[in-house]
């Protein structure tokens, strides 16, 4: 199961994320109760994620405000992908990311309205120094990252290095 943990992160990415669950849940920002919801991953976990919408059940789709259960879709029949990399393809690999999901009446909110509660998440995520997922070509509002000297496109790299056997990127897991 991915790790939760922000001990799990590089210990260089920690203070970010520390200073942004402040942040997030500061009675001055609103209080809004984000969590994470992933921090590091395996490459394994990673395929597993990869495999849901593709060749394993996936996530719930909508179409015109209508929600579908997985299976009812003749669109998406195994549902919505939940990840476009496969295992090391991932910053969530090398525990310089994380998900997170602002929690109301004790459940995640995932749904996105423009100038919402997602925004000023983002907002005060890249305050600290995050870059974050929602800017993206294909959205991941609850993701950030922290790659310090690789543009986000690195992980190539990063990835070629660790499976020589460097690790340019410490984990503490």
């Amino acid at each position: 199961m991915p790790s939760r943990k922000i001990e799990d992160l590089d210990v260089r990415f920690q203070p970010f994320v520390q200073k942004a669950m402040v942040l997030w849940n500061a009675p001055e920002n609103g209080s809004m109760d984000v969590r994470i919801t992933c921090t590091q991953r395996s490459w394994a976990e990673q395929d597993e994620d990869y495999a849901k919408g593709r060749t394993a059940p996936g996530e719930p789709c909508t179409h015109e405000e209508v929600w579908r259960p997985v299976g009812t879709c003749k669109v998406h029949p195994l549902g919505l992908s939940v990840t476009a990399a496969v295992g090391g393809m991932s910053w969530h690999n090398y525990g310089i990311a994380i998900d997170v999901a602002p929690f109301i009446a004790g459940k995640p909110a995932w749904s996105y309205k423009k100038g919402g509660i997602w925004d000023r998440i983002a907002d005060l995520g890249r305050s600290v120094g995050m870059e974050w997922g929602g800017t993206w070509r294909k959205p991941d509002r609850p993701h950030f990252e922290w790659h310090p000297g690789y543009k986000t496109t690195g992980i190539r790299i990063v990835k070629g290095k660790w499976e020589a056997g460097e690790r340019p990127i410490q984990l503490n897991a």
